[in-house]
C-alpha cells in the first residue's frame, strides 16, 4: 500500500464523515472495500492527526473538522 492510496482512503472517509459526522467500522469497510483491521488502522491514523475521534464500533468527526 503506497502513501497515495492511504491518502485517498483518508480523504474519502473524511468526505463521507463531513456529511453525517459519524461512521461505523462496517460502513467504512464496505465503502472502502477494506478489512476490519485496515479500517481500525485508518481510524487510528486519523485520530492521531486530530481529524476524528474513535468511538465504539466507529468514529466521529473531530469538532474542528466540521467545516
Amino acid at each position: 500500500m503506497n502513501r497515495n492510496e492511504i491518502s485517498l482512503r483518508k480523504k474519502k472517509l473524511l468526505d463521507a464523515m463531513r456529511i453525517s459526522t459519524k461512521i461505523t467500522t462496517d460502513e467504512t469497510m464496505t465503502m472502502l472495500g477494506i478489512s476490519k483491521s485496515t479500517a481500525t488502522r485508518l481510524f487510528i491514523a486519523l485520530e492521531e492527526e486530530g481529524k476524528i475521534i474513535r468511538i465504539q464500533n466507529g468514529a466521529v468527526l473531530a469538532r474542528e473538522n466540521f467545516e
